[in-house]
């Protein structure tokens, strides 16, 4: 992912619900997004790598890594102690 992009990610990530939906708006309206003209069937399928396989195995030996949490709940929890 380019720098652009992962700075738009982390800025959306920070924001407020509603902030970020008048923003994902705003994205809707004003430009063209490939997925809209791609379906399933057009992503190439590809074999996991080391690095895949070592991820899914954490997945599946901690249960931890099997729910979500929020950034908000992350937030709070990270810099409660601090």
């Amino acid at each position: 992912m380019s720098t652009a992009k992962e700075k738009i990610v982390q800025t959306l990530s920070l924001m407020k619900e509603e902030d970020a939906t008048i923003v994902l708006d705003w994205i809707n309206s004003n430009f063209v997004l490939s997925y809209r003209q791609c379906s399933w069937n057009d992503i190439e399928e590809i074999e996991p790598d080391d690095i895949d396989i070592e991820m899914m195995a954490e997945i599946d030996s901690q249960p931890d890594c099997n729910e979500f949490v929020s950034i908000n709940d992350y937030m709070a929890k990270r810099f409660k102690n601090k």
